[in-house]
């Protein structure tokens, strides 16, 4: 059972990404407390829709220029364009190739994708001084893992953090979200729609076991906050 494809469900992962809209209002409002509320160059790595730039809007962030990249075409359709928004369709980290010199880098909901996020961080301690990410990790649908048997293949809550600390100092919590769900067949469709998944492939038995799951659906995700130390100051 395939669950997910960006592009082919573009349109509902919008409307079902509930607990990533939790955690990019979180970051935002800590990045704006932590940061400051004006910058003014910016990326978003993973953008979607434009979940954060709103977000930024709507809390009164300013910016001059903002760059938003995202491997779906079909979620770039949907972003909003305005006069200071670029938006490339380009997976994050050959986004990161080209180099850049932002303000601020960004990213919620999406770094944990990343094919080497070491790598990936790394590249983002080298073109910005300020960085506010979220990275979903491995306890997220813990109870559903372990009820199928199946494992995460997101990074562990200790490498994530681990991986920020090499290259970036600043604040990093833990943020936890619980969605209660109806019953199994709600459970599939948030499965299919929101994207966590990656796209990710299960066996017939397991699909067939997983519509006996009966219960919550658990989020975990860093959220940091803080400097690049390879950045120097401008």
């Amino acid at each position: 059972m395939r669950y997910f494809s960006f592009d082919q469900q573009a349109e509902s992962y919008v409307s079902c990404a509930l607990a990533q809209r939790v955690f990019a209002q979180t970051l935002v409002l800590e990045i704006a407390e932590r940061l400051g509320r004006g910058f003014d160059r910016v990326a978003d790595l993973g953008s979607g829709s434009g979940e954060l730039q709103a977000i930024f809007n709507q809390e009164g962030i300013a910016y001059q220029e903002f760059e938003a990249c995202d491997i779906s075409s079909k979620m770039l359709h949907l972003y909003p364009k305005t006069h200071n928004t670029q938006v490339f369709c380009q997976d994050f980290d050959v986004f990161l190739q080209r180099g850049g010199d932002y303000d601020l880098v960004c990213s919620s909901s999406a770094l944990q994708w990343a094919r080497d996020l070491s790598m990936t961080l790394e590249r983002i301690s080298l073109q910005t001084q300020n960085v506010g990410l979220c990275i979903i990790t491995d306890r997220t649908f813990g109870s559903l893992h372990r009820f199928l048997g199946t494992f995460s293949p997101l990074l562990s809550t200790h490498r994530v953090m681990e991986l920020l600390e090499r290259y970036f100092d600043g604040y990093m919590r833990i943020k936890c979200i619980e969605l209660q769900m109806q019953d199994s067949r709600e459970i599939m469709t948030h499965l299919r729609r929101s994207g966590v998944m990656g796209g990710g492939v299960l066996g017939y038995n397991q699909a067939k076991k997983m519509l006996q799951f009966q219960g919550s659906l658990e989020y975990e995700a860093v959220i940091f906050v803080g400097k690049s130390k390879n950045k120097e100051t401008k």
